[in-house]
């Protein structure tokens, strides 16, 4: 049976637990369900996000998949950055599971918080040079998560990209508070060497048919009944990156040419080039269905076209200086945005 803390009735903040081999003090909610919630643990060895799902769901999945991940992703680089909560300890009770992992963020904000907090506390949408060093970042996790990890998330949203701090030396601000992204909520997952083990080539060739995700943010192919598989994860790049730039969900139509677009316009003094290639490129099918955003390099491409342009000193200089700004104005929960 859950313990008596973590159900929705009983919780009670500064109270003691122990999940698995961790132990510790209950300090806040980082986020709620429709099925489940996550704390924030002070535990002996730092801080710990205990998941709680009733019933249990996709919850046992989501820890073997973060563990195959972990494996496959940390065994190529001991000082590579992990993009993602590192998973600890699976509890099956009665009533539900409890699943233990590393704590990504202490504040649980997401990009979807992110914007909500300009928009209602500062009047504004997100700068447009932090949406842009905030999408760079999220092309870099989801590229290594499909080409390293060879796992399709199946529900990246902005709400499931959480703000964190890196503290990496491959991170020009990593030391910056927020200035970094994890993805988190893989009960959804798909773990592409299950369909083709030992073969590379087979893997990226993997395709899947129906429906994964609610209709908003189905990618095209999945909207046409055609066969789809990176194009899940990459069009949920696109749904945050939207939600940056203008506070709003994604709407897309298709225009003359037969080109897929947003219902939305770039404002003139934008990086037009670089959004349009963006949007473009991860919308749209090629001659024969299959995503363009779904090849490989895709993603490197755009992402790298981003960073030369957020490399430069002026640009730079800036960005270092809202993400410092930011850090310092953002409140330390999601309740204190509304």
């Amino acid at each position: 049976v859950l313990p008596k803390q973590l159900r929705k009735s009983r919780l009670t903040i500064n109270t003691e637990i122990a999940v698995g081999k961790h132990s510790g003090i209950l300090t806040k909610v980082l986020g709620n369900g429709a099925y489940g919630r996550i704390f924030l643990m002070n535990g002996t060895n730092g801080k710990i996000a205990i998941k709680v799902q009733s019933p249990t769901d996709c919850l046992a999945w989501e820890y073997e998949i973060l563990q195959r991940l972990e494996k496959r992703i940390l065994s190529r680089s001991r000082c590579y950055t992990f993009w993602f909560p590192r998973p600890f300890a699976f509890l099956q009770v009665a009533d539900g599971a409890i699943l233990s992992m590393s704590a990504v963020s202490d504040s649980g904000l997401n990009l979807v918080d992110l914007s909500n907090f300009y928009k209602l506390k500062l009047g504004q949408t997100v700068p447009e040079i932090i949406a842009l060093h905030y999408t760079s970042v999220a092309l870099r996790i989801v590229e290594e998560l499909h080409w390293h990890g060879k796992i399709l998330h199946c529900d990246v949203k902005p709400d499931n990209f959480v703000l964190c701090s890196t503290n990496s030396s491959q991170d020009d601000f990593g030391s910056i508070e927020y200035s970094g992204l994890a993805l988190v909520d893989f009960g959804r997952s798909i773990d592409l060497t299950q369909f083709s083990p030992g073969d590379e080539d087979a893997v990226r060739n993997i395709k899947f048919v129906g429906n994964a995700m609610p209709k908003e943010m189905q990618c095209l192919a999945m909207r046409s009944s055609k066969a789809w598989s990176y194009d899940a994860d990459t069009f949920g790049i696109l749904c945050s990156a939207h939600v940056l730039l203008y506070g709003t969900h994604m709407e897309i139509r298709k225009g003359k040419d037969t080109k897929w677009r947003t219902t939305t316009s770039l404002k003139r003094y934008w990086q037009q080039d670089i959004w349009n290639e963006l949007f473009e490129t991860l919308l749209n099918l090629d001659g024969l269905g299959m995503a363009i955003g779904s090849r490989s390099g895709s993603l490197r491409a755009i992402r790298q076209k981003i960073d030369i342009y957020l490399r430069t000193d002026s640009v730079q200089e800036k960005l270092r200086s809202l993400l410092m700004r930011q850090a310092n104005i953002l409140p330390d929960s999601r309740d204190k945005i509304s």
